[in-house]
């Protein structure tokens, strides 16, 4: 009840501050999402319905809406208020621009992607040979979380907060890190690999992980970690550089958290509901001590996911072999 209570005096007190705000226009937002516009236009009334069979429709009412919500989730967080809050006040709301740049916009995106783009944008192939090396578990969980990590140290944050160029190209690059992190998951073309669902799953909690470090930083400090965010004018009455970082470790934690096992738990749930109807290809055999003894090394926890990847399926006793492949 008093956590309700905080959030709801919060959002007033947001409310009330973002009012006094002086309405203004980012000219390079309005160009890069009107570049992104275009070019979606472009490949959908153009493109598509080269690639595609004749009848079939270029792209489905359920992409379209993926689509459209990456756009708008993408523009709100780049554009007022969002952006000044963000660059100027309030660190909370710079790391929550960070969470939907990274977690939900590239993830509406791909999902929107029918596979006809997928295989046109994956076509040339440099661009097919770096998608599919950081595209690996192993590669995207270290470069997306090693970028977490750094976008965290007070020398970035302070650049970013001072440097509008550099500010957009960190953006920038977490969208693509973005990107690379939810192939694993949301994979529409047989030109990546694709990943068996308990894969999936494990992938998901490794990468729920090392959010938890800086997060543990920004909790438990007594002084502000950020000079740039110490030293703005409290846009919020009582609510001080220190609570700014702590609500910030919070959203990184518990938000994110919370967003990507909420992902983890309905990934078990259809793979568990397709077990039981014997419609699961990827019911695997457990291979027990898989990692063996020893130090732990990326090469042997890269070793496991080829392994979950490549181990025989066990169709459910009594049903024949699912004859659909696994998407």
């Amino acid at each position: 009840m008093m956590f309700t209570s905080t959030i709801l005096g919060v959002q007033g007190a947001v409310g009330s501050a973002v009012a006094s705000l002086p309405w203004k226009v980012e000219p390079s937002v309005w160009l890069v999402m009107g570049g992104v516009i275009t070019f979606l236009w472009w490949s959908i009334t153009k493109v598509g319905p080269r690639l595609v069979e004749e009848g079939q429709a270029v792209v489905s009412r359920r992409q379209k809406q993926w689509l459209v919500a990456g756009v708008v989730w993408t523009w709100v967080f780049s554009e007022y208020p969002i952006h000044d809050i963000s660059e100027k006040y309030l660190f909370l709301v710079h790391m929550l621009q960070h969470t939907v740049f990274t977690l939900i916009a590239p993830a509406c995106f791909l999902l929107g992607a029918p596979d006809w783009m997928w295989k046109w944008l994956l076509s040339k192939r440099p661009v097919l040979v770096i998608s599919r090396f950081f595209s690996k578990p192993i590669v995207s969980l270290i470069v997306f979380n090693g970028l977490v990590v750094a976008t965290h140290m007070p020398a970035v944050v302070e650049l970013a907060t001072s440097n509008g160029l550099f500010h957009f190209t960190v953006h920038a690059v977490l969208f693509v890190s973005g990107i690379f992190m939810w192939v694993p998951v949301i994979n529409r073309t047989s030109l990546l690999p694709k990943f068996k669902t308990p894969t999936k799953m494990l992938y998901l909690f490794a990468q729920s992980i090392v959010p938890t470090v800086p997060a543990s930083f920004l909790t438990f400090a007594q002084t502000p970690m950020y000079a740039h965010y110490a030293n703005a004018p409290r846009l919020i009455s009582g609510f001080d550089a220190v609570a700014d970082q702590q609500w910030a470790a919070v959203g990184m934690k518990l938000g994110a958290g919370t967003y990507i096992w909420g992902i983890v738990g309905y990934l078990f749930y259809t793979w568990w509901k397709d077990s039981e109807a014997g419609l699961a290809n990827d019911n695997l055999k457990p291979i027990p001590d898989s990692l063996g003894s020893g130090t732990l090394t990326w090469d042997r926890v890269q070793a496991e996911f080829d392994r979950l990847d490549r181990a025989p399926n066990t169709p459910a006793p009594n049903t024949p072999a699912p004859n659909t492949p696994a998407t």
